[in-house]
């Protein structure tokens, strides 16, 4: 509006005539002026500066400096709402000649710089930056340097409750941080009584519809375990049905393959052909033996097997040599490879790769 920039000069008229003054006509110029940060222009002067711990470092000297609060926007508005602390905007102008005086001799003064870590977090800024070129911009009101305000968290935001422009003692800076400070502490607890508030609203009304809603979940969940066992017991009969109807296929199909296999197996050879006696123990303990021609694959001990189970074989077959022990892997090779001189020889059958 056309009255910031005329509050802000009056503001900076009489910085100089008295500090009582100065906080008076700041605090009404701020009340007036209702100066808003949105959570952009916070994220924007928050941003890391690699130079202003520098150069507050330089103007120090060998003094302490508060404790400057982390440049991460959201770690700062975080912070200041958890802790339930405002935060110190500082703007510093390194090629004003106040500047330096104040770092060294104001911010590093021990009752200020302990009570600012105690009660405020201290986020400074530099004034050539883009971030304080972008607030200066904003308040239009920025002409004499230090330049420092107080901001409390309000909601999403950020809200000016007092600053100062221009150098001033020690102890005048610190009684502006307690007066600001508490003025601060109203905004916050009446922001907390306000939430407070909210949620006591919120419990009261959960409190008057849990009643409700408990008795209609009970009542609903008789009506659901009702329909759940009336689907249960039906359930149960269509599962019957159908695994009486799977095994009856299992069945067909084993018998059929069972067929199939006995139906695929050479005969035995006569007494004129060469032939070898092979004796297979299944996995049950029962042995099983008969013929084979030397010449037959491996494969027809496999089927030999399976035709001779009564019950049906769910798993792979793997048949191993007795002595010396060894695996059938490669069902095309001829029995003499496993028997030789068409000796008798013994296999164990089993139903899983051991």
């Amino acid at each position: 509006t056309t009255s910031q920039p005329y509050l802000m000069q009056l503001v900076t008229s009489i910085l100089f005539t008295g500090y009582d003054v100065v906080i008076s006509v700041l605090q009404h110029a701020f009340s007036l002026l209702d100066v808003v940060f949105p959570m952009n222009m916070l994220t924007q002067w928050l941003a890391p500066q690699t130079s202003i711990e520098e150069e507050l470092a330089l103007a120090a000297g060998d003094k302490v400096l508060p404790i400057v609060a982390s440049t991460n926007p959201r770690t700062q508005f975080q912070a200041a709402q958890d802790q339930k602390k405002p935060i110190l905007l500082y703007l510093h102008s390194q090629h004003h000649s106040d500047s330096v005086p104040f770092v060294r001799d104001v911010l590093c003064e021990n009752a200020v710089r302990e009570y600012m870590n105690e009660n405020i977090i201290f986020t400074p800024c530099l004034a050539n930056s883009v971030e304080g070129r972008d607030i200066t911009q904003l308040l239009r009101g920025v002409r004499s340097y230090p330049f420092a305000i107080i901001l409390v968290p309000k909601k999403s935001k950020l809200e000016i409750v007092g600053g100062i422009q221009g150098l001033v003692s020690a102890q005048q800076f610190l009684q502006g941080l307690a007066q600001w400070v508490d003025r601060a502490l109203v905004f916050i607890a009446t922001e907390q009584a306000e939430k407070e508030e909210i949620v006591q609203s919120q419990i009261l009304r959960e409190e008057q519809t849990r009643e409700y809603e408990e008795s209609l979940r009970r009542d609903q969940e008789k009506e659901r375990q009702r329909q759940k066992e009336m689907h249960r017991a039906q359930e149960e009969i269509k599962r019957k049905e159908q695994e009486e109807k799977e095994r009856a296929q299992k069945e067909k199909e084993f018998q059929e393959k069972k067929e199939q296999k006995k139906g695929t197996l050479p005969d035995e050879p006569s007494l004129e052909e060469d032939r070898v006696r092979i004796a297979v123990k299944l996995p049950g303990g029962s042995r099983i033996q008969r013929f084979f021609r030397p010449t037959d694959p491996a494969q027809v001990l496999f089927d030999f097997v399976y035709s001779q189970e009564d019950e049906e074989i769910t798993s792979e077959i793997f048949i191993n040599k007795a002595r010396p022990i060894e695996k059938i892997t490669n069902k095309a090779l001829p029995l003499s490879h496993f028997c030789p001189d068409n000796l008798a020889t013994m296999f164990v059958c089993h139903y899983h790769d051991a």
